[in-house]
């Protein structure tokens, strides 16, 4: 060991008087050399043979740090410092021994992650180095040695990592204002998200209860980060809007994992009004973008998950929570179309016919599954075969008028409010009406139901008719 620290120290004074002779390269090869075998005698000395405390070690690894980064400051030579931080990252991998330190190993971390940090130059590749094979090592001894008792000591070292890197980024944004890369970008999204996975990982199987509260405090911290660049005067827009991205991401997760069932719907319908508001008024299209990202969620949930299968126990018609909490997402919608059209933008007005066709399938689809479960629950508790089928027609007979009915508000809608794209839809569903009316109604239901369906449908077609030629007559007589 005392030869090795010999030789680092001979590497490095050599590497120094070498790069005052001009020879830039072996210069740099050499103290890069020497400071990775004063890494490998300083952690010998300590994990392997136990020659020195925990203190001592800690103390000679902070110089050993701080050399490196004076050496590759002196010398303006990223590949110093990146060398000296693999070969520090390399050390705990080639001194494995069968005793887990586990606590000077992450203290080692953090230390060696810290002194790459703390140099005044921003080199390319030396924080992501740091970052993943802090982490890489990290999960290798997880693998290999984790414990539950040993939770504690693991989480307060991924907080460590979480807050090292992202003051880290906060100080070159804040004070040494250096422009940041996409390296900086990938970083700042990639380490809120491995520290709450991990987090979660460790502790959601004892206390599931606070794990919402916790995505919420993630995203309460990258809000005030974007706060504190913001009133400092930070010009990189891009940073801002992807600390504002990682806030909003973890209030979405903290929906699901804090809320049950239907409630998770409406909380990301919500959540994309107020983000779709926020991004109309600061006109930011990844704000929208994620708006958009959370209808659809909230679409999908509504369709796939809260939409009842098969058998539905008896219920109350609207006043339930499958109808009442869709009906909230569709008025969601809505607002959304609301908020476009009080804008009045003619570049947006696409958009805004797209989300209203979307709440107006929701909404279709709502009350054609609340009917059809509705009759058929009825139809499944009877014990009589004639009564059954009684309400089996009468379920088809409801969902024909109903749906005639609804293709005529839609037109009305359409008329009222010249929206061409509405009308369509409405004579799109009658259309459909027409073909299960023909298909179905006449082949399944009794004579009586049959003549209902066609004089309602026939009624509201004539009017619907009727609405057409008022509306092209009032167009002529203008022109």
């Amino acid at each position: 060991m005392s030869i090795g620290i010999a030789f680092g120290i001979a590497m490095s004074l050599g590497g120094l008087r070498y790069h005052q002779r001009g020879w830039r390269i072996f210069s740099q090869i050499l103290t890069a050399g020497g400071i990775v075998l004063l890494y490998l005698s300083t952690y010998a000395a300590f994990g392997y043979y136990h020659l020195v405390g925990q203190k001592t070690a800690f103390s000679f690894l902070a110089v050993l740090i701080a050399e490196a980064a004076a050496l590759s400051l002196v010398y303006n030579a990223p590949a110093i410092a990146i060398m000296a931080l693999i070969g520090g990252l390399l050390t705990p991998v080639l001194l494995h021994s069968d005793r887990d330190q586990y606590r000077s190993f992450f203290t080692y971390l953090v230390v060696l992650d810290a002194g790459a940090l703390a140099l005044l130059k921003h080199w390319p590749g030396l924080s992501s180095i740091a970052y993943y094979g802090t982490q890489l090592l990290f999960w290798t001894w997880y693998d290999e040695n984790y414990h539950h008792q040993k939770r504690g000591a693991v989480l307060i070292f991924q907080t460590a990592i979480f807050l090292l890197f992202l003051l880290a980024h906060l100080a070159r944004e804040l004070f040494r204002r250096d422009p940041a890369t996409l390296e900086d970008a990938l970083l700042l999204l990639v380490n809120p998200f491995v520290f709450f996975a991990t987090a979660y990982h460790l502790l959601n199987p004892t206390h599931h209860d606070w794990m919402g509260a916790f995505a919420i405090i993630m995203a309460l911290v990258y809000a005030g980060t974007a706060k504190l660049l913001l009133s400092r005067g930070v010009e990189s827009r891009r940073e801002i809007l992807l600390l504002i991205a990682v806030a909003l991401t973890f209030v979405t997760i903290a929906i699901p994992i804090q809320l049950r069932s239907n409630w998770i719907t409406i909380a990301w319908a919500v959540e994309g009004v107020a983000i779709l508001w926020a991004a109309l008024e600061i006109q930011s299209v990844r704000l929208r973008a994620h708006a958009f990202a959370l209808f659809a969620l909230a679409f999908f949930k509504f369709l796939f998950w809260d939409t009842p299968e098969g058998y539905r126990p008896a219920f109350i018609p609207v006043f339930n929570r499958y109808f009442l909490s869709s009906l909230a997402v569709v008025g969601c919608y809505m607002a959304a179309v609301y908020l476009f059209e009080r804008r009045k933008l003619a570049n947006e007005r696409t958009t805004m016919l797209v989300i209203a066709l979307c709440a107006a399938l929701m909404f279709w689809l709502l009350i054609s599954i609340e009917t059809h479960t509705y009759f058929a629950g009825r139809a499944f508790v009877e014990k009589n075969m004639e009564d059954a089928a009684r309400e089996r027609w009468l379920g088809q007979m409801a969902l024909s008028v109903l749906w005639a009915a609804y293709a005529a508000a839609l037109a009305a809608f359409g008329f009222v409010r010249r929206v061409a794209v509405i009308r369509w839809a409405a004579l799109a569903l009658f259309a459909l009406t027409v073909v299960k009316a023909l298909l179905v109604d006449i082949a399944q239901l009794q004579k009586l139901y049959r003549i209902i369906v066609f004089f309602v449908l026939g009624i509201l077609l004539l009017l619907v008719a009727w609405g057409y030629h008022k509306a092209f007559h009032s167009r002529e007589s203008v022109t």
